[in-house]
This record gives structure tokens, sequence and C-alpha cells, in this order.
């Protein structure tokens, strides 16, 4: 998990908070062990995404971040990782050159287009 250290203040102070699931589409997977259609890697995606909304009691976002409300929207993340191809995400080895950079990771979410049901996007 990555916050902007300026932001945090921001982030404690507010009541909500919206999870927008997991982006796959910066991910990388070795091809060591995962010998899997593209078809398999979209439902894997899909289903590691609605774990948080399917077991709540397990995965409680909101008690963790001590937030009163919240909501879930995975209609972004659900359709980044839909358009994947799984050449996009696999490779032979995963070295540093494939971890993002703080100034990569800002400009990609910035690029973003985020659902605006409430003041706060995670």
């Amino acid at each position: 998990m990555y916050m902007n250290e300026d932001l945090f203040v921001d982030f404690l102070s507010i009541k909500e908070v919206l999870w927008v699931g997991i982006n796959f589409s910066q991910a990388k997977f070795t091809r060591n062990g995962f010998n899997f259609t593209q078809e398999i890697m979209h439902h894997y995606f899909h289903e590691w995404n609605m774990l948080i909304l399917n077991d709540q009691k397990k995965y409680d976002i909101r008690m963790s971040f001590r937030k009163p409300v919240m909501q879930y929207d995975l209609s972004v993340v659900t359709k980044l990782n839909k358009s994947l191809k799984i050449n996009d995400v696999l490779t032979k080895f995963i070295g540093i050159k494939d971890v993002l950079k703080d100034e990569q990771m800002c400009q990609y979410v910035s690029g973003l287009q985020f659902p605006q049901t409430i003041g706060w996007l995670w």
C-alpha cells in the first residue's frame, strides 16, 4: 500500500473510504509455475478482488482504517484487469527493473478515472 505523506492528515480526518479494488495492470508474474490461460488469469484477478467484498468479516478495511463509512466500486479495476493480455503480466524473471518508483506510481494513479462517490479515493 502506498500513500502520499502530504495527504495522510486528510486521510485521517475523513469519515468514509472507497475501496476500488486491486489493479493488476502494472503487476508482473513469473512464468515459473504459472502455466495458465488468459481466461484463468482474468478469473483469478476477479476472484481476488471479490475476496474483500465476499468476506468482509475477515478483510474488514473499514475497521482497519477506523472509518464509519465504507463503500465499494470495482468498476475501474475490473475494466482495467479485463483488458490485460497474459503476455502483459508474465515475464521470465522479475527484477529491480520491474519495481515502480514513487513518481511512476503517482503518475499512473493520477491518470486513472476513479468513481466520484465520496470525498476520498483509495
